[in-house]
């Protein structure tokens, strides 16, 4: 794809071709009447190509608007940039193309020298919903080269996986900090498989570009929270280990993309090879088997995807009560641990319910594709005895119907924009009151509202009687420490409020003085939440406590040592999460505040010496991990469950 930052937005250039048949077949007029309105074509040419990168070499390229345009419309492309084009006889994620011979799971397809190669790869690389379509060996720049990758668009700023355990060979734009200008961001990782797969286009960098773009810049922006804690340490992404369905970094347009186009670039190359054209792979037919058995509808395993594999919430055996049941409903059993997963993270909500609750009037669900609304919405469920439980937004997720006609759910709480969702729970007779702010922090405030309301009059509120707030940064990579306090806010009915690095919203720091707190916990050390904050809060109530550690580990830890400082016994019931992605554990606080127990989180892919001391201290009754294989190894689980005797 192609960086221009001198034509107007595709999407704007593009809106009037989706009016007709006659308008869809001259798109090209319209692109290059656009330009010459624009004052962009001069004579029988564009004006001056545009300077990319050539995402394979790194070296200059030239390509033109014309020339993407071009591409764009042969290649059946058109729709990905426009949202509104698909030329007869292509096809998007998803639907049959036999002309484009697609691998079906399980088939053959071949490199570019005939060696026959397995479409194996069980994983979905990129959040859902996406679209891809197979442009392999497409000309780029001017016929100078060949599009040696699949393009999957997607929204900006949605999650990017490890297709396949391995270790970071190279990446670019390391190093480069929020507000800072990279070239490109990429990350090439060499597979356990024994391929190399390049992910390119991360990020939408470039601050000052055209409107579709958000000019943050910077590694953070690109790269997971765990790769960017490993750069500081290290000073480069070498050698980085990823694992399976582990979060990598985030859609973007950096680089040679379109501003506005966002999409990772993704390349398959056998023997860790990158380098030569004609020795890549296709990767649309592996892309294509993986989605069809994984990748609807956000992406795998636990991480997304709603493959065939989810297991239905267990039915009680007994009659419902108000009460949870007497202990997790678990599977995939380890040495010393229990797992309570699905293969995708709805599923994985509807399992940790089910472990929790043999019945509930009332549950709030929330969005499947972002942290913030699980998170603030666990103390209301709480509040109300009910679980969390994640959707799609565009309509009801099936498993999580399932769950609210188990537990014979009369009123939900959706928190966030949940569209089709919405209806689908308003079909199946259930009363929704809706929350909902394009503003993540104006949403936790109208949410915070709503827990004090239903904690009064509640004898376990905050189990002493004293109000308390938690408050953790907004930023999206703050999400263990948000993770971590939710667990804690649903165990005390605190309302969970964001903040700024360095300062607090006049907004938020007026919803504490309508709620009045006693105490406020602040999660997360100086680098998320500033002690300039810390004094803004002091004024608000009399005991302000910050829990926070070195790591999101430790974070968690202390998060933990606390919620055991105040009762003691909560750790009959450990559960551990990994510490590189949310999805698993979103539904955690609500579950584990009815279970009675803390949550750690845990590097999938190291040693682990904190979280083993801090087990191996506390003596947990019963060990439960949360989320498959994919994102806990069963060789990590059972070395932290030897620290249990």
């Amino acid at each position: 794809m192609v960086q221009v930052r001198t034509y107007a937005d595709w999407r704007t250039l593009h809106a009037m071709n989706t009016q007709g048949p006659l308008l869809r077949l001259n798109v090209r007029t319209v692109v290059l009447s656009a330009l010459l309105a624009t004052g962009l074509f001069v004579g029988s040419g564009f004006a001056a190509p545009v300077q990319a990168t050539n995402g394979e070499t790194d070296e200059p390229i030239e390509t033109t608007v014309a020339e993407e345009a071009a591409s764009a419309e042969t290649d059946g492309t058109l729709e990905d940039y426009t949202g509104a084009y698909t030329p007869e006889g292509k096809s998007v994620a998803g639907e049959a193309d036999a002309e484009a011979g697609a691998a079906d799971e399980g088939e053959e397809t071949v490199d570019a020298e005939g060696k026959a190669v397995k479409a194996a790869i069980d994983i979905f690389p990129i959040q859902q919903n996406a679209k891809f379509t197979d442009t392999w060996g497409a000309p780029r720049g001017g016929g100078t080269r060949k599009h040696i990758g699949t393009d999957v668009m997607s929204k900006q700023m949605n999650e990017t996986y490890a297709a396949v355990s391995g270790t970071v060979r190279q990446a670019k734009g390391e190093g480069v900090h929020v507000g800072s200008y990279a070239s490109s961001y990429y990350l090439l990782i060499d597979g356990d498989d024994g391929r190399s797969y390049f992910y390119v286009h991360m990020n939408n960098d470039t601050p000052g570009r055209p409107k579709g773009c958000d000019g943050k810049g910077g590694m953070e922006n690109a790269f997971s929270p765990k790769l960017v804690d490993y750069y500081k340490k290290n000073k480069t992404l070498k050698g980085a280990r990823v694992e399976r369905g582990e979060l990598i970094g985030y859609v973007g347009s950096s680089g040679n993309a379109a501003c506005g186009v966002d999409h990772i670039h993704f390349e398959v190359w056998p023997g860790h090879g990158w380098a030569a054209q004609k020795k890549a792979m296709n990767p649309y037919p592996i892309l294509k088997a993986s989605y069809a058995k994984y990748g609807a509808p956000y992406g795998n395993n636990g991480i997304g995807g709603g493959g065939s594999t989810h297991t239905p919430a267990p039915t009680p055996s007994s009659k419902p009560s108000s009460k949870p049941s007497p202990k997790p409903v678990a599977d995939q059993k380890v040495d010393g641990a229990q797992r309570i997963s699905a293969s995708e993270r709805v599923g994985t909500a509807a399992r940790l319910s089910a472990a929790s609750f043999t019945a509930a009037t009332t549950a709030v669900v929330v969005p499947a594709d972002s942290h913030q609304g699980a998170l603030i919405g666990a103390p209301l469920a709480a509040a109300h005895n009910g679980p969390v439980l994640l959707s799609d937004t565009g309509s009801l997720s099936k498993g999580t119907l399932d769950e609210l006609k188990r537990l014979g759910v009369k009123q939900v709480f959706t928190v966030g924009s949940m569209g089709g969702a919405v209806k689908g729970l308003q079909k199946a007779g259930i009363k929704v009151t809706s929350v909902d702010h394009k503003d993540p922090t104006a949403l936790a405030n109208k949410v915070a509202g709503l827990v004090a309301d239903a904690s009064e009059g509640n004898s376990k509120f905050s189990n002493t009687g004293e109000r308390h707030v938690i408050v953790v940064s907004g930023d999206k990579n703050a999400w263990p420490d948000a993770l971590a306090g939710s667990v804690l806010a649903a165990t005390d009915y605190a309302p969970v409020l964001f903040t700024g690095r360095d300062s607090i919203s006049s907004a938020t720091l007026n919803a504490i003085s309508d709620i009045a707190p006693s105490r406020i916990s602040v999660i997360g050390g100086t680098t998320r939440v500033s002690d300039k904050v810390i004094k803004q809060l002091k004024s608000k109530a009399g005991h302000v406590t910050r829990l926070s550690g070195p790591g999101r580990v430790d974070t968690a830890l202390a998060v933990s040592s606390h919620m055991v400082s105040k009762n003691p016994s909560i750790t009959n019931r450990v559960f551990v999460a990994t510490s590189s992605n949310y999805p698993d554990a979103l539904a955690a606080g609500p579950a584990l505040a009815a279970q009675g127990g803390v949550l750690v989180l845990a590097d999938p892919s190291g040693a682990n010496t904190a979280v083993k001391k801090w087990i191996a201290t506390h003596h947990p009754g019963s060990l439960y991990v949360i989320g498959g294989t994919a994102v806990m190894p069963n060789a990590t689980v059972n070395s932290i469950t030897k620290s249990v005797n």
